[in-house]
């Protein structure tokens, strides 16, 4: 039964709407759903069927850009569900020819999509190092990465249909690269340059960095970066005010990425001492309620300001007692707006508020968290409106629920008593 019905989804494959640019499911996208969830499902079983559909299809792919976009994305939908070992010995040969579509200029642009999507899965559910099984070896990652960093460049498209392709390739590029990153300990060799006015690809760019800074255990490949990072926002202050106006969302983008290298710098044994031996926290704490209270602030910078609470309140434990009063008058004052924001940036600031409380906590819990029981009611007023915002992302849910933990994990039972006052 199982067989029949997998072969009636591969049939589904077939059916795309050529001209549908939307993200909205057609027939066959639906398809190729079903069949990720039957993978989940039954595991191998159903590897060998959905193989010799793609290898049909693959064959077929020079004659029609249906069948190749069919049969990588059977590929790709079942990735997640069969082993390692029952994928790797059908997915290896084909990598190259995914990875030569991705760089051929005649390859259909839906297909170049589900190509760049399809090998984020692969890196995804096939590279594990640190369980003996992976897809990349030392052979193939050389023809991997150069694919991945060509798609991260800026093509400078005039056609703002072109562009805004080329701007999913790069970020899809970023993704694939984040998941290499992940399952490797050694050095990667590369740092993105990133044009200004290619925001877009900034963000990417920075988020992939960000996420290789917080996996890997090399201060050697931090020390450039954060060379690099510091001599922007040097260059920021000298702009005129116009200039900082314009760059602004960079600036938050510069600050998020900082925030995230001395978060790991402050984690390594190697490192840990001499940061805190400069790390004058009075001061640091000074400038960042002083820019909160600044009508000129950008605000984008706001929610990477209350980041930065959390990370201080960590490296300095309970010497935070003294600055607690004066951070959380300005969460209150910031999660009433806060709470009712539906937009992206609404999501980052609760997020990073929430985020905030939770390190905060942490950073006290030996000796000092009693502090914080005044304050535990806003919060969880707070989370409770949130939690029924029908617009909040995953971020924002998941933050919520740390929180949570936390103040169960530190107060223990002394922690239902502030749900209950919660909400009275």
């Amino acid at each position: 039964m199982c067989l029949v019905l997998v072969e009636l989804l591969l049939k589904t494959l077939m059916k795309q709407d050529e001209h549908n640019e939307s993200r909205i499911c057609d027939l066959s996208l639906a398809g190729g759903n079903c069949l990720g969830l039957i993978a989940r499902k039954v595991g191998d079983s159903i590897v060998d069927s959905v193989m010799y559909f793609v290898k049909l299809k693959l064959q077929e792919h020079k004659s029609e850009w249906r069948s190749h976009w069919a049969g990588t994305y059977a590929l790709g939908s079942i990735l997640e569900g069969p082993r390692v070992e029952k994928l790797s010995p059908y997915v290896l040969p084909l990598l190259r020819f995914l990875l030569d579509g991705m760089g051929d200029k005649n390859t259909h642009k839906k297909v170049k999509k589900i190509t760049s999507r399809t090998l984020i899965r692969i890196f995804q559910f096939l590279h594990s190092p640190a369980t003996g099984h992976s897809i990349i070896s030392t052979e193939n990652i050389e023809q991997i990465i150069p694919v991945l960093l060509k798609s991260i460049k800026d093509p400078s498209p005039d056609d703002a249909k072109k562009w805004d392709r080329s701007s999913y390739l790069a970020a899809e590029g970023c993704e694939a690269i984040y998941y290499i990153v992940q399952g490797y300990e050694g050095d990667p060799e590369t740092v993105a340059g990133i044009e200004q006015r290619l925001f877009f690809l900034a963000a990417a760019a920075y988020e992939t960095l960000s996420k290789v800074v917080r996996c890997l255990d090399v201060s050697e490949f931090i020390k450039p970066l954060l060379t690099f990072v510091l001599s922007k926002l040097e260059t920021y202050q000298n702009l005129s005010q116009a200039d900082k106006a314009k760059q602004g969302d960079l600036q938050s983008l510069w600050c998020g990425f900082l925030h995230v290298i001395i978060q790991k710098l402050s984690s390594l044994k190697e490192t840990k001492p001499i940061l805190l031996e400069f790390v004058h926290h009075a001061n640091i704490m000074r400038l960042l309620l002083e820019a909160l209270s600044s009508h000129e602030l950008n605000q984008s910078v706001e929610p990477l300001i209350y980041s930065c609470f959390g990370v201080v309140a960590l490296v300095i434990g309970e010497k935070f007692e003294r600055y607690v009063s004066s951070v959380m008058h300005r969460v209150k004052k910031a999660i009433e707006p806060c709470a009712v924001m539906t937009d992206e940036y609404g999501n980052h600031l609760k997020r990073n508020i929430l985020e905030a409380h939770s390190n905060i906590l942490k950073g006290l819990k030996s000796s000092k968290a009693e502090v914080l029981i005044p304050h535990n009611s806003d919060i969880l007023k707070f989370i409770e409106v949130v939690i029924k915002d029908v617009h909040r992302n995953e971020s924002v849910e998941r933050a919520a629920v740390e929180v949570l933990a936390v103040i169960a994990d530190v107060f223990g039972t002394q922690s239902w008593g502030f749900v209950f006052n919660s909400r009275h």
